[in-house]
């Protein structure tokens, strides 16, 4: 297992406000739909994944969606998948108002716009969080939020369900949907999709051995 490198990607970037190096997407002043995405193959993403990835925001404001690792079946951005019913899954961090202006991380799923959002509020900007893209069964889907490097102070879940029996083609290390004079700052690291060699997705069962999902 390793992480993935970035620069065998395919990059979709308009206003070249990306840089991608092999273990690293970081993003400046992004303003277009941008995506940097690899074509696993179709089916590859089956009935159990368990993909390992870092997230930290440089900056942030009201309305700013910071989508991160996601799976799809359609090339495109967050928003278009969503106005389309794209069969299509993943994560993005927000500066949402709810009794006050707060820090989440939320999980999608833009083929019926179900979207769980989570309670835990994060530091604002330059704090790197740990997160867990996974899917445990074939129904559901969840994000895991977590402080540190080990992956043992859990701090939140997020969950959707989704259509039974989808599977997914195509891996995005991220993606963002264009919002007006909206831009956005964040960077995407260390992507490790946990599968064996060949590409084979090791189950999720068979790596709870490892107590580093601890709450």
């Amino acid at each position: 297992m390793a992480v993935e490198d970035f620069t065998g990607y395919t990059e979709v970037d308009p206003d070249t406000t990306i840089t991608v190096t092999a273990t690293k997407i970081a993003v400046d002043e992004c303003s277009d739909d941008t995506y940097v995405y690899d074509d696993k193959g179709a089916d590859h993403f089956g009935a159990s994944w368990d993909h390992d990835y870092e997230h930290t925001s440089r900056d942030i404001s009201s309305g700013d969606k910071q989508g991160a690792v996601a799976v799809s079946n359609t090339v495109d951005d967050a928003a278009a998948w969503l106005s389309n019913n794209n069969e299509a899954v993943g994560a993005y961090f927000r500066r949402y108002y709810g009794g006050g202006y707060k820090n989440r991380y939320f999980i999608c799923d833009y083929e019926d716009g179900d979207t769980d959002g989570s309670s835990y509020e994060c530091d604002a900007t330059g704090t790197k969080y740990y997160l867990t893209f996974k899917r445990t069964s074939e129904t559901n889907v969840s994000l895991e939020i977590y402080s540190d490097s080990g992956r043992t102070s859990l701090e939140d879940t997020v969950s959707v369900t989704i259509t039974s029996g989808r599977r997914y083609r195509y891996i995005f290390g991220i993606e963002h949907s264009a919002a007006g004079s909206v831009t956005v700052d964040f960077d995407v690291e260390n992507l490790d999709l946990q599968e064996a060699a060949g590409g084979i997705s090791i189950p999720v069962v068979m790596r709870t051995y490892r107590n580093r999902r601890v709450a």
